[in-house]
């Protein structure tokens, strides 16, 4: 089975959370990992997901990774850069990036250790 780990980087300045819905007594985070994810799971795929305004990744969450999957915003792409470039030199695993600063700077994604970049994903 493959297993896959899915990362939601935390910024690394102040800024709004513009992918965290929020309504009165209740907040809800970005969704669009949760539903890749449950896809794969349903297809036979181990998947994690790792909300770093929750808890940071760290390197355990690394061990036996097949691939990693990084969704960034602009707000947290300079985190996100660090670790695609921190987990391609250490696991030589594919490294996926996407989210909307993925989507609309896919030139300046390249530029970093990133494999493959998952443009419009939902």
């Amino acid at each position: 089975m493959k297993k896959i780990l899915f990362i939601l980087p935390d910024n690394l300045r102040f800024s709004a959370n513009f992918s965290t819905i929020t309504l009165p007594g209740l907040r809800l985070p970005h969704l669009g990992l949760c539903i890749i994810g449950e896809l794969l799971r349903q297809k036979g795929y181990d998947v994690t997901i790792i909300e770093e305004k929750i808890e940071r990744v760290k390197p355990e969450d690394l061990v036996g990774v097949d691939l990693v999957g990084i969704s960034i915003q602009t707000v947290t792409a300079i985190r996100g850069y660090q670790l695609a470039n921190y987990i391609k030199k250490a696991l030589k695993v594919p490294v996926v990036m996407g989210g909307t600063h993925a989507t609309l700077n896919p030139d300046e994604v390249f530029q970093h250790d990133v494999d493959f970049i998952i443009r419009n994903e939902c």
